[in-house]
């Protein structure tokens, strides 16, 4: 009898363990689902199809959504008009605000190859009302990749060689500076020697071979840089045999 008891017992405090346990798991507050996006504001071609990244110095537009997952309103977008947000840069606090959803950084240190974006504030669940009388709080991050000014340099050429007489075109592609290409110098060298094309488009080269170099070989070198930041720049080069 008394066996019979205790399983009694020991069923009894396991029921009620048990909704203790649902019981406190869903008073818990379901956490939205953060959706954060950026945009660089420097320079990429017109052509250019792929997400544009950051360098030293620029400006970048970093806004945030906060998606409900609990089941009475599942996939709204939250109102946060009225909770403080606060933003956070590399471990430093950059501004806070109430309904501060979109701020625009500055990349304007060497160290970090990537920035840390740190946003915190509150929110309330829907489906918890009757039962929390404070916001809950989040504190999230993610980062954005940061590269460096780049040229690319683009030919139609089939062979990695030239014969005498032959006209080659070139063009000089560059990416990610912080000025438009109205503001960017490209520098052309052959081999040592600076030349200037022959068109009014200075990314576009036009090379005639007149005659065998000494070395049997003819260097290209494209570079472009800012001229209101002549520490961005960038250059590619290529070498063909002159047969």
């Amino acid at each position: 009898m008394t066996t019979l008891f205790s399983k009694k017992l020991w069923l009894v405090i396991g029921i009620f363990g048990g909704l203790l346990f649902f019981s406190i798991r869903d008073t818990r507050a379901a956490e939205p689902l953060f959706v954060f996006s950026w945009k660089a504001l420097n320079f990429a071609p017109s052509w250019y199809q792929g997400k544009i990244l950051p360098v030293n110095q620029t400006k970048i537009v970093v806004s945030f959504e906060a998606i409900s997952t609990n089941k009475s309103d599942y996939g709204k977008v939250l109102d946060l008009s009225n909770r403080n947000i606060i933003w956070y840069v590399n471990g430093e606090k950059l501004t806070q605000g109430r309904g501060l959803q979109q701020v625009v950084i500055t990349k304007d240190n060497f160290p970090h190859d990537a920035l840390e974006v740190n946003i915190r504030g509150e929110y309330f669940d829907t489906d918890l009302t009757s039962l929390q009388n404070t916001p809950s709080l989040y504190n999230k991050r993610f980062y954005i990749p940061i590269t460096e000014p780049e040229a690319v340099l683009s030919y139609k050429k089939n062979d990695n060689y030239f014969t005498v007489g032959e006209v080659a075109n070139f063009n000089l592609f560059p990416f990610f500076f912080n000025a438009s290409d109205n503001f960017l110098k490209v520098n052309w060298r052959v081999n040592n020697s600076w030349i200037q094309p022959s068109n009014d488009n200075e990314f576009s080269l036009k090379l005639e071979i007149a005659d065998i170099p000494p070395s049997g070989y003819v260097t290209l070198v494209g570079a472009v840089y800012n001229l209101k930041n002549k520490l961005e720049n960038s250059s590619k080069s290529i070498t063909f045999n002159v047969r």
